[in-house]
């Protein structure tokens, strides 16, 4: 596991459950409730465990879609100079 995944895995992230749970608490924080499609932020590693359990759908963030990163690759072809700003976890 790289340095960037480890710090990956505590980013927020939205995702809309499959399923109704109570919070759980968590040493960092308290996470939920969890009702049926509605969104929800919880960390990336629950996100990946829940994925595993077919229980939720996740909701990309909003710099990810491909219009996005078709546009900051456009941006950088025209000023071969400069690179445009992608955030930390892009990688």
């Amino acid at each position: 596991m790289t340095d960037v995944e480890f710090t990956a895995e505590d980013e927020l992230m939205e995702i809309m459950p499959n399923m109704r749970m109570d919070s759980l608490n968590f040493i960092c924080d308290y996470f939920g409730p969890f009702f049926c499609q509605i969104s929800v932020k919880v960390l990336e590693w629950h996100t990946v465990a829940l994925k595993k359990r077919g229980k939720r759908t996740i909701r990309p963030p909003q710099w990810i879609p491909v219009e996005n990163l078709t546009q900051d690759l456009e941006a950088e072809r025209e000023d071969q100079g400069t690179f445009q700003v992608v955030p930390f976890l892009y990688i």
